[in-house]
């Protein structure tokens, strides 16, 4: 079965063994599309505010172009269910009231270009997300994720200080991988790259952690500290003491040995202790 293209706002089953869309799907507000089969989209895919789509187990979905999820607010968002497998030759885009459900061992949801999420609500309790280049999330991705890619970039919501973003990288050995940590705070984060037993092989505390990729699927992952660079003695507060403690390490008189407090002394992150942080927070303090 052939169509040229299909534009939804009402509800829809597909059941067919085979079929080719020779164009651009859009699920818009009121579409609810379920598909039962093999089905090929030749075009850009596009899931609108209050839109459902739902691949069933045992079938697929092939987009060649891009996927885009879209959403109005909180309760008109779109959903997808991928209970089998979705194949995304382009970029897939999740914006702010997006939700992805995944929550099947055999689903897989594989894109060769990039996968940026923001969505609020994401159910990746079981599957595998498969990542050809750049992956961004704003929350949590629970699903082993696969990326082939030189770069990784999580951005951390600071509003679930709890939450943890995970992924295994299998790029390949020795590749350079930067892990960034995007959030519109100061506060430092806790990176861990394990192995898949649980292992660390390379941590830090800070915003970025760049490392040679070993020989081995990894997991990275970003834990919210809770404290902000220049809370030295970690009181909650940014004052005087801080600046006293610094002068301090700095004069050889009392040392700061804790990896954490080391890393909230860098107020610049130049990664030295210096006369430059101790300005940086009498700064603070006089602002």
């Amino acid at each position: 079965l052939t169509a040229e293209k299909i534009s939804l706002n009402s509800n829809l089953e597909l059941n067919c063994e085979n079929m080719i869309i020779n164009g651009n799907v859009a699920v818009g507000s009121s579409g609810n599309v379920v598909y039962e089969g093999h089905y090929e989209v030749n075009g850009d895919y596009t899931l609108s505010s209050g839109g459902v789509s739902t691949v069933n187990a045992g079938s697929e979905l092939i987009v060649s172009g891009n996927f885009t999820q879209t959403g109005s607010s909180s309760s008109s968002g779109s959903e997808l269910y991928v209970l089998g497998n979705i194949n995304i030759n382009g970029n897939y885009s999740g914006d702010s009231y997006s939700k992805i459900v995944m929550q099947f061992r055999d689903a897989l949801m594989e894109v060769i270009g990039d996968f940026t999420y923001n969505g609020s609500g994401s159910y990746f309790t079981k599957g595998t997300l498969n990542v050809g280049g750049n992956f961004s999330s704003k929350n949590t991705i629970r699903a082993t994720v696969y990326q082939d890619l030189k770069e990784v970039t999580y951005t951390i919501s600071k509003d679930d200080p709890e939450e943890i973003i995970s992924c295994v990288n299998n790029a390949n050995f020795g590749t350079s991988v930067n892990v960034d940590i995007n959030a519109d705070d100061d506060v430092l984060y806790y990176i861990y790259i394990c192995n898949e037993s649980g292992k660390i092989l390379n941590k830090a505390i800070g915003r970025n952690l760049v490392f040679n990729m070993p020989a081995q699927n990894i997991v990275v992952s970003a834990e919210y500290v809770g404290y902000r660079t220049g809370d030295v003695n970690m009181d909650g507060s940014i004052s005087n003491i801080d600046a006293v403690i610094l002068l301090r390490h700095i004069s050889n008189i009392v040392l700061i040995e804790d990896e954490l407090e080391l890393a909230l002394s860098d107020i610049n992150n130049d990664g030295i202790v210096d006369m430059k942080d101790v300005v940086a927070i009498l700064n603070y303090e006089n602002a």
